[in-house]
């Protein structure tokens, strides 16, 4: 039977005891049956299991003091069992004791740690944590809110000290541009295995354009998986490293010797630099960088060594005949032999089968060998793919997009597409001079359409562009588009100015690409009164921004972008040019004139030479310290300068002392003489202009006069001002020649005979060189006085003479028989003797040798061009000597004997030809030297140059009708030769063509 008790809590209020745990009602069973016990139960509630957990060693020491009593725990309760209530009275008093000893303390968590274990179970969590603490067992429960049970405070703390030090939390960051890392498979296959790790997890989230990987877990564990994904992000984050491999030709020829030596693959990028020849750099992977520099260091421990045959015809054998004897080397000596032509450009000797194309196709491996100078790839298997290492193809590319240079209006241009700038702030069409020239060519109508689109705002943002459809309209622009960029003025390198117009321009390349419109003509945006760019700045940006277009779009249907530069502005010309030169655009982007010349980055010590009277003025590009003139000219302001100016490059050069004595003459005279300290020359002339573009003259008068009365012989002047005062160029330039010219003309110049004046900037030079040139037009008289025209033209006979080579009886080329190199890679350096003998007498037994004599009596008249013409068979085949023998009147030719024959034939034909062309200049100079072509404006007339009178009459005389040639001025002129008419292209003003006889006048 069953026999329900009076509540617990009233049993514990009778005996005078009180407590936190209240119970529930108790029950007694027993049993009817014979022989079986009665048991009595009694039942405790708890606020979690975990409180008997945590005190279950003490309840079962306490239960071996009652014998038959039973403690279980089941669903937040304490049963309490045994066949005597007395047992059940005496155990459950300190049995609850106990439980109400048991401390209790939540523990606050972060967002990510929470997730972490609430993934997880409360018993597995608390094992692992609290398992190895001597002074009791503490358990957290997670479903109820992250609470710590232990039976003491102190192992409360305990527990809570060691959640702080074993549960951690940390972040990587992946940038933007290591993104393609994490994509990777083998990326995933780490973070796969690290996931399916219990006691750690793993999320992502994006910051910006970052991807954060959280890694939550236990510290041990968070701290190798953090490891292990530093470690792959380390070894995959693409690096660059250069290698020294010292001799040149292995880099030349490292696919062929990598495969040669069976030294493996090299997976990384090779960047070869033709600066250095002996360096390259490895791009990729570090993992695969590391590869790579394994690889290459084997190879760099091949000897290399050269044999050199001094042989005419030699470099030709080895080109041709001689590749069996190379073949045969190779394969007795196990080496490999590459043949270097005198420039030292290494050839791979292979033959057709071997190691070629079929080779290459099946090869697996795909990299790039680019050179850092040219940025040029090519490609090598054929394939392609949209991973990173696909796309280090080598790759041969042409241009596609004309990038060009020209003067003029930008109105007056046709294109596709015409762009130009607005002012931000101010978006009128009168705000600057380029949309002003639009406004007036366009016309009204366009005026009105233009104030229809921005008539009603005061201000746009800037960097946006506004194309505006013209297609079929009569607007008298012979573009389809005219597109506006708005733009803010200058505001520094870093400024929001430059980003905007990088902005504006890109949206508007991708436009005209959107539009299918081949052609753009736009002006260089930024220099000038209202934006006030930098126009090494602006010619920059533009440079960025196309060379960033073509590489998004390498295909681009736009395939010409023309920089469209007033007449006036020649200086801008001339810096557009320089900058984008010393960029290194892209290879698919042809830098060029407005008809299509390549241009070519200046040669330092390129120079230009005029005489004006027994004065030599030169003009160089150069560095002026480097001068070996007797004195040269140092423009300073005596007190302070700048790194980057002619003061600091000379004072640094010429030492400290030098400094001291400059300064220490500056109050007394214009210009200071002192010695050259350090430097080639003998004397330093300093002056300062005083930030004032007036006195440059003057001191270009001072210079001249005190070289003169201290008797130099010759002065290097740099171009003054257009430095750090940032003076006009070409005004300078205009002031310097003329103060030089005139001083020569005017005065008696006994001493000094040869100005140097040394520019270290290409575009200043080439400003300073329109101005030279000036200097070389002959001076033109204004009227039609037969006799001095007559005369001019024998003093200035229309073939040069051979003053440069009368005094040479003999000329030779080349003045030595020509080098042939063959480079031995061996892994063998006892062999390299052995090599160099078989090559040796292999060369001897096969090449025959002939020489050559051919007789000319008119030899030692011939001009320099002539000689120079009978050389130019040696262009494309240099395996012979030549001797010219002006004394003798004999060719002599040596070299192998197939050589030697053709390049005889060759002479042969060129001689015929030279005397031929010598009758026909003759007749030609006879009929030019009599007649005189000149113009007429209606009010005065004038002779054209000598140069253009003798063009004019070749035309004539072949019976053209147009010819375009260059007035005095520079003024470009269209001749119709029929009707005696011409036209300036310019000003299209209309002239009268004259053609004088001066033997009948």
């Amino acid at each position: 039977m069953i026999l329900h008790l009076f509540p617990l809590q009233a049993c514990m209020q009778s005996t005078g005891m009180s407590g936190d745990v209240t119970s529930r009602m108790e029950s007694i069973t027993s049993s009817e049956n014979t022989g079986e016990t009665n048991e009595i139960q009694s039942f405790v509630p708890l606020d979690s299991d975990f409180q008997f957990e945590v005190a279950k060693d003490e309840i079962d020491a306490l239960c071996q003091s009652f014998q038959s009593l039973k403690v279980s725990c089941e669903n937040r309760e304490l049963i309490l069992s045994c066949n005597t209530s007395e047992v059940i009275k005496s155990a459950r008093d300190e049995i609850k004791n106990l439980i109400n000893s048991v401390e209790v303390r939540t523990i606050e968590f972060s967002k990510v740690q929470a997730d972490f274990l609430t993934s997880k179970e409360s018993k597995y969590i608390s094992d692992k944590l609290f398992g190895d603490l001597p002074e009791g067992k503490v358990i957290l429960d997670i479903p109820r809110g992250f609470r710590l049970y232990a039976l003491s405070t102190n192992l409360l703390d305990q527990a809570e000290a060691v959640l702080k030090n074993h549960l951690l939390h940390v972040s990587i960051k992946i940038k933007a541009d290591e993104k393609e890392i994490v994509s990777s498979e083998p990326w995933k296959e780490l973070l796969d295995k690290l996931m399916c790790k219990k006691d750690i997890k793993i999320c992502f989230h994006d910051n910006n354009d970052d991807l954060i990987v959280s890694i939550v877990g236990f510290t041990e564990e968070v701290k190798k998986a953090k490891k292990e994904c530093e470690d792959f992000l380390y070894q995959r984050k693409t690096v660059k490293e250069k290698l020294f491999l010292e001799d040149p030709i292995l880099i030349e020829n490292i696919d062929d010797l990598l495969k040669w030596f069976n030294l493996g693959e090299i997976p990384a990028n090779v960047q070869i630099s033709k600066a250095t020849g002996q360096t390259v750099t490895l791009v990729g992977p570090r993992v695969e960088v590391e590869k790579t520099t394994f690889v290459l260091q084997k190879l760099k421990k091949k000897n290399v060594d050269i044999l050199c045959i001094n042989k005419y015809g030699a470099t030709h054998y080895f080109n041709n005949q001689g590749k069996t004897l190379l073949d045969d080397t190779q394969k007795k000596f196990g080496c490999r032999v590459y043949l270097c032509d005198t420039e030292n450009k290494a050839e791979g000797i292979q033959k057709a089968d071997e190691l070629g194309a079929k080779d290459r196709k099946d090869s697996n491996k795909k990299e790039v060998r680019k050179h850092a100078s040219d940025n040029k790839e090519t490609h090598k298997d054929g394939t392609s793919s949209s991973s990173q290492k696909e796309k280090n193809l080598v790759e041969t590319q042409r241009p596609v997009l004309q990038l060009m240079l020209s003067f003029g209006n930008l109105e007056n241009k046709k294109a596709k597409a015409m762009v130009a700038s607005l002012l931000s702030t101010k978006p009128d069409l009168e705000a600057m001079n380029v949309t002003k020239g639009i406004k007036n060519k366009a016309g009204n109508k366009f005026s009105h359409l233009f104030s229809a689109v921005f008539g009603c705002q005061s201000s746009l943002q800037s960097g946006q562009h506004f194309p505006m459809e013209i297609t079929g309209k009569s607007y008298s622009l012979d573009c389809d588009y005219v597109i506006f960029i708005s733009c803010q003025t200058w505001n520094g390198p870093d400024g929001s100015s430059c980003k905007a117009l990088k902005k504006g321009l890109s949206e508007t390349l991708e436009y005209c690409q959107t539009k299918n419109l081949q052609s753009v003509a736009m002006s260089v945006i930024g220099p000038g009164k209202m934006l006030q760019y930098p126009p090494e700045a602006a010619a920059r940006i533009i440079g960025e921004v196309v060379q960033s277009f073509v590489q998004r779009v390498p295909n681009t249907c736009v395939k010409k972008i023309e920089l469209v530069i007033p007449t006036e502005n020649e200086s801008l010309y001339y810096v557009c040019r320089e900058t984008l030169l010393e960029m290194n655009l892209d290879d698919r982007i042809s830098l060029c004139n407005e008809d299509g010349v390549i241009f070519h980055k200046i040669s330092f010590g390129e120079s230009s030479e005029v005489k004006i009277g027994n004065l030599s003025l030169a003009l160089t590009y150069n560095d002026i310290t480097k001068e070996s003139t007797e004195a040269i000219v140092n423009s300073t302001n005596f007190s302070h300068w700048n790194k980057n100016t002619v003061a600091h490059a000379i004072f640094t050069a010429a030492g400290q002392h030098i400094i001291g004595a400059a300064q220490q003459g500056a109050s007394r005279e214009k210009v200071v003489m002192t010695v050259a300290g350090n430097l080639k020359c003998k004397y330093i002339m300093h002056c300062n202009c005083k930030q004032d573009i007036a006195n440059i003259s003057v001191l270009v008068k001072e210079i001249i006069i005190k070289c003169e009365s201290v008797g130099l012989r010759s002065v290097a002047i740099p171009a003054i001002g257009t430095g750090e005062c940032q003076f006009n160029a070409k005004t300078v330039a205009h002031d310097m020649i003329d103060s030089i010219s005139t001083l020569s003309r005017t005065r008696n110049l006994t001493s000094l005979t040869a100005v140097r004046l040394v520019t270290f900037r290409p575009s200043i030079y080439y400003i300073f060189y329109s101005e030279l040139k000036k200097l070389s037009r002959p001076v033109q008289d204004s009227s039609w006085n037969p006799l001095e025209l007559l005369t001019l033209r024998l003093k200035d006979p229309w073939i040069p003479d051979n003053d440069a080579i009368k005094d040479l009886p003999t000329l030779q080329q080349p003045l030595q028989p020509p080098t042939t190199k063959l480079v031995i890679v061996t892994d063998q350096k006892a062999k390299v003797n052995e090599i160099k003998s078989f090559l040796e007498r292999g060369f001897q037994n096969e090449v025959k040798y002939r020489k050559e004599q051919i007789e000319q009596p008119l030899l030692k008249t011939f001009s320099l061009e002539e000689i120079e013409m009978l050389f130019s068979v040696l262009n494309d085949q240099i395996e012979v000597g030549m001797i010219l023998d002006r004394l003798k009147n004999y060719i002599f030719i040596e070299g192998s004997e197939k050589d030697v024959v053709d390049v005889t034939m060759k002479v042969h034909t060129n001689l015929s030809a030279i005397m031929t062309a010598r009758l026909e200049m003759a007749t030609k100079e006879r009929a030019g030297l009599l007649v005189q072509w000149g113009y007429s404006d209606g009010k005065t007339s004038k002779p054209f140059t000598i140069n253009v009178s003798q063009l004019l009459e070749d035309n004539y005389q072949a019976r053209k009708s147009n010819v375009t040639i260059n007035l005095e001025n520079g003024e470009k002129t269209l001749v119709d030769l029929r009707a005696m008419k011409a036209v300036i292209e310019a000003t299209k003003q209309k002239l009268t063509v004259i053609r004088r006889d001066l033997e009948a006048d």
